[in-house]
């Protein structure tokens, strides 16, 4: 398993444009919104692993129209696999995924604490979500949202959350 950006084009219009189609209208999909997160800093770079092609697609344009990079995986054990060998600034796990669930990869990466020990992870399902907070209570930074996630929201949390990891992470250096 090599886990190489699948995606890193900078400000393409026509992915914010796919962005907002699949968002819908009053999600807070909204193309201008993604040169305001282009804009930041610092590009982002996530792990991104769901075994949907379309919602994989889909984080994608998300993910393309803020200029950030991700790798994309289909199942948990190369999620797993690649949160143990690299450094993201966040990383978004379906729950119900082959071979590791979303929540079994975010225990592993705070278990082995290895490069996203302190990673901010969402986990993103269409399973009832009062069913798996119990299960992630005591998982600290790993944050559950019901799928379709909303275009502004989801990048907002992005950005949020690595930026109090790159904060945490220039003090300990």
């Amino acid at each position: 398993m090599h886990c190489a950006p699948t995606i890193s084009v900078r400000n393409d219009a026509r992915l914010a444009m796919t962005a907002a189609f699949h968002g819908g209208g009053d999600n807070g999909s909204d193309p201008d919104s993604s040169a305001r997160h282009a804009r930041s800093d610092e590009s982002l770079h996530l792990l991104v692993a769901d075994d949907s092609n379309a919602d994989r697609a889909l984080l994608a344009a998300y993910l393309q129209s803020a200029g950030w990079s991700a790798v994309m995986v289909y199942n948990g054990k190369d999620a797993a696999f690649c949160a143990g060998s690299e450094r993201y600034d966040a990383i978004v796990l379906e729950q119900n995924m082959p071979a590791m669930t979303g929540i079994e990869v975010a225990m592993q990466c705070r278990r082995q604490q290895g490069p996203n020990a302190n990673t901010p992870i969402l986990i993103w399902t269409a399973s009832d979500l009062t069913l798996l907070a119990p299960q992630v209570e005591d998982l600290p930074r790993v944050d559950l949202a019901a799928k379709p996630l909303a275009y502004r929201p989801f990048l907002d949390w992005a950005q949020s959350s690595a930026a109090q990891t790159r904060r945490a992470f220039r003090r300990t250096r």
